[in-house]
């Protein structure tokens, strides 16, 4: 009887081995399943994939996979598209059979996983795709061909990315009818899942500079591949309903010519000169599902005041759909630039709806330039050892310009109390002023107050159009880190503990933030504190560093992975620069053991030598108050599916949380020979569930479990034994 039991369950193995899991045509398509319902698999996870990038300041491709797969979503959703996620962050790494049955147990048809390429030639670059071989699946395999083209189309279209091939390539390993199967693993379990379509889209290469700096480094092109994907998805199943713009916006290029409108902000810039420009000229039109009440302009921050109103035929011909903007639908007007000073100036024009609500239609970046042949000095936004950055221009033909910085108590005048800079047409600021000057009989700038004259021509003459300002001159920067000391550059830890960090600086524009970053990836904000002695030492920063200055935080280490990290300490100011002020590094080690775990039961042996400890059963099953025993009781059973394992069996997958203390640290694994599915029992599931394994490793299961030879793979003998086990 036992023979014909065993030989049952080997024969029910190798058709379930050859038999699809659901009901489904010889060709691939599943009734079961909404092709048209799409599963996003943003590639890696955990394990973070490429990693080209961070050398050019970058992240691991699987932030970027995430970033691009969350707008692909969002996209899909909006079009009434029903999407399923395999992943929503960065904390974990599905294997592939589990992506794919994310997909299958949502009811999706389709999956794209969506991944940033790498390459050893720093050359390589653009989007390519893998799709499924046509040799299992034919249906599959086609409609795979149809959406990976479709996506690379729109991102060669709509994102600008060079489009390189679409391959499909075999693996060593077959299928069930013997056809050679997919190389890459996510494409094989969509077949094995019988999904109705699958591709890998490969965005950009990490590897490439020019890839990484003009996409995925750049906000705006991760959104716009984003978007590709979704009207590339949308494009190949011919779905979604296309999105009703609630309005639209057009800058003219002359007061009667009408252009195809976008819901985009428009943005330009203007070059205007002081004394010679009095007033722009604007013209333009906007519509609103709303309707349009009037429109408005703001220059800089000032109030908002009415734009000219009144309704253009052209406007009403091209936005029909407009019916609210029968009567007002465009302005014109020339507004007042002559109280604009030198420098950068904004102007802003707005809708008001009939509803009282607002929305943006364009900007004007305006730059008022001095009257040819003078100088002129404007605060600018750019970063220099002032507390009040100073750009000096020179425009018009003229010989050069020079710049006197002298101290309040010098007489001007005299050339030897002056430092100087010549300027020929252009542009000098006062960094290079004080860096690069070539006629400077004072010698080196130190910190303290000045003030500032410009001279045109060979005369030496004052421009009048400039006059004299008052400048103090800061230090840079100033820091120091006090823990971890100047002279530590590692420390180890044990994880749970915290690390204690302890620091100040202080900046002329001000400190917005203290960070912890570990690994380049993980921030991390620092408390701040109060310390006397700062000021004390540097009076000057009192006024724009009284918020914040100093910090003294314990970083807790227990969400750190065993290992080596890299740490810094990272200062960001208020006007966005950012500098480091300490790296080190962090080992974080198992906590000690205290002796507490020990074999005590015949059969079961521990290795301590990675990072978490295994506890292997060979011939028994382990019930749950033995286990707790080894660990005199100072633990926690989870089970695979994170339930708590209070008594019973404990199976293949169990985690042994240990308690020391106040912390609490995942250091054992539970692998119990011929229990492949966890469950604390071994049945004829282990069977089915060893005979995948053997089919494709990259099946979720425990290999180790089902390696009951122990020679490094699962093959039949290993099979026959877990057989015996489930009849025995």
């Amino acid at each position: 009887m036992l023979k014909k039991l065993l030989s049952f369950i080997i024969v029910t193995v190798m058709i379930l081995s050859v038999i699809p899991m659901v009901g489904v045509s010889a060709k691939g398509d599943n009734p079961s399943l909404d092709t048209h319902k799409i599963c996003l698999d943003p590639g890696h996870g955990k394990n973070t994939g490429a990693t080209g990038a961070m050398k050019w300041g970058g992240l691991q491709e699987d932030h970027y996979n995430l970033t691009i797969s969350n707008q692909t979503k969002k996209v899909l959703e909006e079009h009434g598209i029903s999407v399923v996620m395999t992943r929503t962050s960065n904390s974990y790494n599905p294997s592939f059979a589990e992506r794919a049955a994310t997909a299958v147990n949502n009811g999706a048809g389709t999956l794209v996983s969506i991944h940033n390429n790498s390459s050893d030639a720093s050359s390589a670059n653009g989007c390519g795709a893998f799709i499924t071989n046509g040799n299992y699946l034919p249906n599959h395999a086609a409609r795979s061909s149809s959406l990976g083209d479709a996506i690379l189309t729109r991102l060669t279209n709509d994102v600008g990315v060079r489009r390189w091939e679409m391959y499909s390539v075999n693996g060593s390993m077959t299928y069930p009818d013997g056809t050679r199967a997919d190389y890459y693993g996510i494409l094989r379990q969509s077949k094995m899942h019988w999904l109705n379509a699958s591709v890998i889209i490969e965005c950009v290469f990490q590897s490439n500079y020019n890839d990484v700096h003009n996409y995925l480094l750049n906000p705006a092109k991760l959104t716009e591949m984003g978007t590709a994907i979704a009207n590339g998805i949308m494009d190949a199943y011919n779905i979604g309903q296309v999105k009703e713009e609630q309005y639209f916006n057009n800058i003219d290029t002359s007061p009667t010519t009408c252009l195809n409108g976008s819901e985009l902000v428009v943005k330009m810039s203007r070059s205007l000169i002081k004394g010679v420009d009095t007033e722009l000229s604007v013209s333009g039109w906007s519509v609103h599902k709303e309707g349009v009440a009037k429109y408005q302009y703001q220059i800089d921050s000032n109030g908002w005041k009415d734009l000219n109103g009144w309704f253009r035929q052209d406007v009403a011909d091209v936005a029909i759909a407009y019916t609210n903007c029968s009567t007002l639908n465009a302005f014109q007007q020339n507004i007042d630039v002559s109280s604009i000073a030198i420098g950068k100036a904004t102007i802003k024009i707005r809708g008001v709806t009939k509803e009282n609500n607002t929305y943006e239609i364009a900007e004007y970046f305006i730059f008022m330039n001095p009257t040819p042949g003078t100088t002129s000095m404007t605060t600018n936004k750019d970063k220099y050892t002032l507390d009040e950055p100073i750009k000096i221009t020179a425009t018009g033909v003229i010989e050069g310009a020079w710049v006197g910085l002298f101290a309040p108590d010098d007489v001007p005048g005299q050339v030897s109390s002056y430092c100087w800079f010549e300027m020929h047409n252009g542009t000098v600021t006062l960094n290079d002023f004080l860096k690069e000057g070539i006629y400077n009989s004072r010698g080196d700038v130190t910190p303290g107050t000045y003030k500032i004259l410009t001279f045109v021509d060979s005369g030496y003459n004052v421009d009048p159009n400039v006059p004299e300002k008052t400048i103090t001159l800061l230090p840079r920067k100033e820091f120091s880190v006090d823990v971890p000391a100047a002279d530590v550059t590692d420390m180890t830890v044990e994880a749970g503990d915290n690390i204690h960090i302890a620091g100040w600086s202080v900046h002329p524009e001000g400190i917005a933030s203290f960070e912890l970053v570990v690994d380049g990836t993980s921030r991390t904000k620092l408390t701040k504190t109060t310390r006397g002695d700062i000021f004390a030492a540097f009076p000057s920063y009192e006024s724009v560093c009284a918020d914040l200055y100093a910090f003294s935080h314990n970083f807790p280490t227990y969400a750190l992975a065993l290992g080596t990290h890299t740490a810094e300490i990272v200062v960001t100011t208020k006007t966005g620069e950012t500098y480091v002020i300490k790296t080190f590094k962090v080992t974080v080690t198992p906590p000690a053991y205290d002796g507490k775990l020990t074999a005590i039961t015949s059969g079961i042996t521990v290795d301590r030598t990675g990072d978490k400890v295994k506890v292997t059963g060979v011939t028994e099953m382990l019930d749950a108050s033995t286990v707790a025993a080894m660990f005199d009781g100072d633990c926690r059973i989870t089970k695979a599916d994170g339930s708590a394992l209070a008594d019973g069996y404990v199976g293949s997958g169990c985690i042994i949380n240990l308690y020391f203390g106040e912390k609490i640290y995942d250091s054992a694994v539970i692998i119990v020979k011929a229990d492949i599915d966890g469950d604390g029992i071994v049945t004829g599931k282990d069977v089915i569930r060893a005979k995948k394994v053997m089919l494709d490793m990259s099946v979720e299961g425990w290999s180790e479990a089902g390696d009951i030879n122990g020679d490094g793979v699962i093959t039949d003998a290993d099979l026959s034994f877990i057989t015996n086990s489930c009849i025995k």
